[in-house]
């Protein structure tokens, strides 16, 4: 015989033993104490607004919403006071400032001069390279460490950035573009 099923009838005695106790036990009665006020019943308490003051210290008019509008209102229909047109404030005589467009500088890295990378070429030993295109030359390659002209190609990081030197030791990060 398995343990399964033997712990199963164990589990269900208990529960019938537990089952018969509860019934055939006497429990004593729970005494709760009473509340903790002594007295008769509650009074019902009534809620009074306080005075309010004469209203001869405040500007009474057809505006003011602290007023009720019975208040507000005469007898006659008009608001109280009558009522004031006011024009609309002219606009001031200074003119407004138009700003001038943005004209940014264009972008050319590397001074203007700088390669342009179209794509990526592999050496004869399996070298990285790039086919680059510098001003005024036709396309070519360039190995890293390799320098054309004043420009030294230094790394390519994340296969899409080119890192180029130029003989002062400035680095230029360059996008490898399509062509």
């Amino acid at each position: 015989m398995t343990r399964e099923p033997l712990i199963a009838a164990l589990a269900a005695l208990i529960l019938v033993a537990c089952i018969v106790w509860l019934m055939l036990a006497s429990p004593a009665p729970i005494v709760v104490p009473g509340a903790g006020r002594s007295g008769g019943p509650l009074a019902i308490a009534a809620l009074q607004s306080p005075a309010l003051g004469g209203f001869e210290q405040y500007d009474v008019n057809a505006d003011n919403p602290f007023v009720p509008w019975q208040d507000r209102m005469p007898s006659s229909g008009k608001p109280a006071g009558g009522s004031i047109w006011l024009p609309p404030h002219p606009e001031p005589g200074v003119p407004k400032p138009v700003p001038q467009p943005l004209q940014l500088p264009p972008a050319v890295p590397g001074g203007g001069d700088a390669p342009r990378v179209i794509g990526f070429v592999r050496g004869g030993d399996l070298a990285a390279g790039l086919q680059v295109v510098l001003p005024g030359r036709p396309a070519g390659r360039m190995l890293v460490g390799e320098r054309v002209g004043r420009w030294t190609l230094q790394s390519i990081e994340a296969s899409s950035i080119a890192v180029f030197a130029d003989e002062s030791g400035r680095r230029y990060r360059l996008l490898i573009a399509a062509p």
